[in-house]
């Protein structure tokens, strides 16, 4: 045998190993990724500067959330703006969130899907 008849053998085990890897890799990120689902009455948002350029921030009646772009853990979603544009203050919604609030970091759950919650909660950001 030689060589060359030992080459697609070698390229094969390699991509089976790294395809192993790369699914066991996701499912621990996936299991610790903070995914929560919840429902929540939009108080304010806003555009708040950072040192990587930007986020959206939303106050809700349960703590404050983001939302940024996420591919891969947790879903997926390239336009984070437009999604941030269809939230409207006062309107409760049903959210599904990846993440961690981390006040020392400033970090915050990011809201990856969101829907108009059937249960309207008005005045829920009433002091």
């Amino acid at each position: 045998m030689s060589y060359d008849d030992e080459m697609p053998l070698g390229c094969a085990a390699f991509l089976l190993v790294a395809l192993v890897a790369f699914f066991l890799i996701y499912g621990v990120a996936r299991a610790n990724s903070g995914e929560d689902i919840s429902s929540v009455t939009i108080c304010a948002k806003e555009r708040s500067a950072t040192s990587d350029g930007g986020e959206y921030r939303i106050y809700t009646d349960h703590g404050t959330y983001v939302m940024e772009d996420v591919f891969f853990i947790g879903g997926h979603r390239l336009n984070t703006a437009d999604d941030y544009g269809r939230l409207r203050v006062g309107t409760t919604y049903d959210i599904h969130t990846v993440g961690w609030r981390n006040g020392f970091l400033s970090m915050f759950k990011n809201i990856t899907e969101f829907k108009k919650s059937q249960t309207q909660v008005p005045n829920a950001c009433d002091g």
